[in-house]
């Protein structure tokens, strides 16, 4: 981190907020941290605060998801003059990249504002009720961040008290068990003083969300082998969470994406965003200059953000007709309205059209019809039922137990009601029911694909690209590779070849230590640096 600038604004700001104004999505930083737990409604402003910090610029409403999807197989730059889009896109990055820096600081800027919560919570003249809360919440946005931190850049200083000095800024690296230790034990907590389903506000987690995030935790603590013990641990704690019912599919699928049914049956853990704060993910994903918000005339988005066209290819080859498809993907043509309405359609892909413009799908989720500018008000899910469902599926069938195939069809089924009304007509027959007989391999195949077309755009396939180890990632880059080589697109600028040569892949398993890290932070040298970097 960069010390001083964390050290001198953590001492001044709290980044604290009303309770109303967070659900308004209207985040005011301002309070000192020495005046706010006074009573229940300024303590809960101080856990408000931790939620707002994460929904700022460098975190949450842009820079946390493009760093994950750019830096994936699932997403490509369309910018190539070789800023940071570029770097991350094309695996060309250094330590000096500022998107790593920004999504590291902004990560213990959170860290040291709960900490600071979490002490001062304790002797702090509030309601048990709301000390509870506070505690839930601290402990569960911890382990997250931790989380976050340990699958970008591995071992992680543990900092688990508030920094009051320069000297205590300075924290060596902890070991990757060390750091995943530390996120258990915090979700414990979480479960232990989140309130119950119902006794939650809207916009905020109940307690089971700790055990869904535990689920997925321990679900990457595996690392992709075969006799790790994690896996039964992730499915006993997913299939927990299953069995209480406590969340539910949303149907259809698109109601997910409209921003007027945020924080849903399904939403495990959702942050809010709005036009009026930093909500960006419509800005990067949308086409320049379309009609596709009405309220708008004439828009600056930038579109910088596109999908590798294998993502295209593979859905509607595998699932023609899914409705998931139209509400994910922007693809065919768009009406522009530059030059008075007067200028043609643009083909986007598949197109005969070899233009720059032509080569890449957008992404549709973020798209906020309502929006009257560049900005949604489409909040960031970082967890659903959906994908606990897939972790429940994964996990079943590297266990060997039959019930996996149930689990992703009811994922599926869901999918299949593009109505939304619990039944299939006619015409509602895709993407069909999986049938049993594959083999473990086969299913472990299927449902990683799965992942891909489900959650599309929600930044989990960097993650998952990973944790099943370097020969994985090895393989995603090849299977991407010779999609570049059989397509009329495979010399337009965006359309990238990763390495292949496993000493970059290992590289490439994680981030490198930010270089402002390494030079600011006394326990922390180059020699401390990841593999390659």
């Amino acid at each position: 981190m960069k010390i001083r600038h964390i050290f001198i604004s953590l001492l001044s700001s709290a980044m604290f907020c009303s309770c109303e104004g967070f659900l308004e999505e209207t985040p005011k930083t301002t309070l000192t941290s020495v005046a706010v737990f006074g009573d229940d409604e300024s303590a809960t402003s101080a856990m408000v605060g931790c939620y707002a910090l994460l929904c700022q610029y460098d975190y949450f409403a842009q820079t946390f998801w493009e760093a994950h999807n750019m830096n994936s197989t699932e997403y490509t730059s369309a910018i190539t003059n070789g800023n940071y889009a570029t770097q991350l896109s094309n695996f060309t990055s250094n330590s000096a990249l500022g998107t790593y820096n920004s999504i590291y600081r902004t990560a213990y800027a959170g860290i040291n504002a709960i900490n600071l919560m979490l002490e001062k919570i304790e002797d702090a003249p509030v309601s048990e009720a709301v000390s509870k809360n506070i505690k839930g919440n601290g402990h569960l946005l911890r382990a997250m961040l931790y989380f976050n931190l340990v699958r970008e850049f591995g071992g992680v200083p543990l900092v688990q008290k508030s920094i009051t000095t320069l000297e205590e800024a300075h924290s060596p690296r902890a070991s990757k068990e060390s750091v995943y230790e530390a996120i258990v034990n915090d979700l414990d907590e979480a479960w232990n003083n989140l309130p119950e389903p119902g006794a939650n506000q809207t916009g905020f987690p109940h307690k089971w969300a700790a055990k869904a995030l535990l689920a997925k935790v321990y679900l990457t603590m595996t690392d992709g082998k075969e006799d790790s013990p994690y896996w039964e641990l992730s499915y006993n704690m997913a299939k927990e969470v299953y069995d209480e019912r406590v969340y539910q599919l949303v149907r259809p699928f698109s109601a997910l994406w409209d921003p007027t049914k945020e924080n849903s049956v399904e939403s495990i853990l959702e942050f809010q965003l709005s036009e009026m704060t930093e909500g960006r993910l419509m800005s990067v994903n949308m086409p320049q200059d379309v009609n596709l918000i009405p309220n708008v005339t004439f828009n600056s988005n930038t579109a910088r953000i596109r999908l590798n066209p294998e993502i295209y290819d593979d859905f509607v080859s595998k699932y023609p007709g899914d409705p998931r498809f139209e509400c994910s993907i922007l693809h065919t043509s768009i009406n522009q309205l530059m030059n008075n309405g007067t200028t043609p359609l643009r083909y986007i892909y598949p197109s005969d059209v070899t233009s720059i413009w032509s080569v890449f799908p957008f992404c549709r989720k973020f798209i906020d019809k309502n929006s009257v500018g560049t900005k949604g008000a489409n909040n960031f899910i970082y967890m659903r039922y959906g994908e606990l469902l897939l972790i429940l599926a994964e996990t079943a069938n590297e266990l060997g137990y039959p019930e996996a195939l149930g689990y992703v069809n009811e994922l599926l089924d869901r999918a299949r009601d593009a109505d939304g009304d619990g039944n299939h007509s006619e015409t509602e027959i895709q993407p069909a029911a999986w049938e049993s007989g594959m083999s473990k391999e086969e299913f472990r195949a299927a449902i990683m694909q799965e992942r891909r077309f489900e959650l599309l755009g929600e930044c989990h396939s960097w993650f998952d690209e990973r944790r099943r180890g370097e020969e994985w990632l090895l393989e995603c880059f090849r299977n991407h590779n010779s999609r570049t080589t059989t397509t009329k697109y495979a010399s337009k600028p965006g359309m990238y070849k990763y390495p292949e040569d496993i000493e970059q892949v290992r590289k490439l398993m994680l981030w490198p230590i930010p270089l402002e890290e390494i030079t600011n932070n006394m326990s922390i040298s180059q020699e401390d640096q990841n593999i390659g970097w």
